[in-house]
């Protein structure tokens, strides 16, 4: 079974988020992108460029999975 090399038997991993999605149409996508690209790119201008862990360094990627309950619900 190839694919307990990444998830344990209950679906947990250390090495990949299964459960991290969400499902939308190609318009809401769209939509999403286009709010999403130019906030986080504002947001990358002023924070600038991270050092630290993996983890600390991906603070956009972070940000834009946390942006998408705000938009929408807007």
């Amino acid at each position: 079974m190839t694919w307990l090399k990444i998830y344990r038997k209950d679906g947990s991993s250390y090495a990949c988020n299964n459960a991290q999605l969400f499902i939308t149409t190609g318009k809401w996508f769209n939509k999403y992108c286009l709010f999403l690209f130019d906030v986080l790119k504002q947001m990358r201008q002023i924070i600038g460029n991270r050092t630290g862990s993996p983890y600390d360094i991906r603070y956009c990627a972070f940000m834009g999975g946390t942006f998408i309950n705000g938009f929408y619900n807007y």
